[in-house]
């Protein structure tokens, strides 16, 4: 199975990153670095084509802005999404860097909130209590708002970089989403 994991704002595909270790025991990994001060919809086709040409892709998952994404891309191509500490509201969450980034002031409109269409069925969330980048309680009670499974831990910051702590949920969650998604109705 491959897993494309998506970078967030400003980051960048690494050589080796533990994140990526972490996944490697649940599918192949294959990392990508959109570049957000692109238009969303840019940013969205640039991934959805990524993942199309891998093709087998079993999950999504991303982390801040890549969380953000996972959660259009999962939900279009109908493809479990786990988003780590994500952006809910980009236009609100980006509008800090303006400065550094002068594009970016041109394309905040472009970013909708979450998507939260399938987001029930497909997505689960895991969100850092000690994030310091985007409030989790605001991310945990949207989430709630909108029935989206969201798991809070206590420790942990923005980055994730206690992925270790979730991978045996995500494997769970992947294999019994991918069993709800092949299972016949009716």
């Amino acid at each position: 199975m491959n897993i494309v994991y998506i970078h967030g704002f400003a980051s960048s595909v690494k050589d080796s990153d533990p994140k990526y270790d972490a996944l490697a025991a649940i599918g192949t990994v294959h990392p990508i670095a959109p570049d957000y001060t692109q238009p969303q919809p840019n940013v969205m086709t640039l991934v959805e084509d990524f993942c199309l040409a891998l093709g087998n892709v079993g999950l999504v998952i991303g982390t801040s802005m890549g969380g953000y994404t996972a959660s259009f891309i999962g939900n279009k191509l109908n493809i479990p999404f786990i988003s780590l500490n994500p952006s809910i509201k980009p236009s609100s969450s980006l509008a800090k860097y303006q400065n550094d980034y002068p594009t970016l002031k041109e394309v905040l409109s472009t970013y909708p909130n979450f998507d939260t269409s399938n987001s029930r069925i497909l997505g689960k969330v895991f969100v850092n209590l000690g994030d310091d980048v985007i409030n989790p309680n605001d991310t945990l009670a949207f989430m709630k708002t909108h029935g989206i499974e969201a798991v809070a831990l206590e420790c942990g910051g923005h980055r994730f970089s206690n992925i270790e702590e979730v991978i045996e949920d995500v494997k769970i969650f992947v294999h019994l989403t991918h069993f709800c998604l092949e299972t016949p109705k009716g």
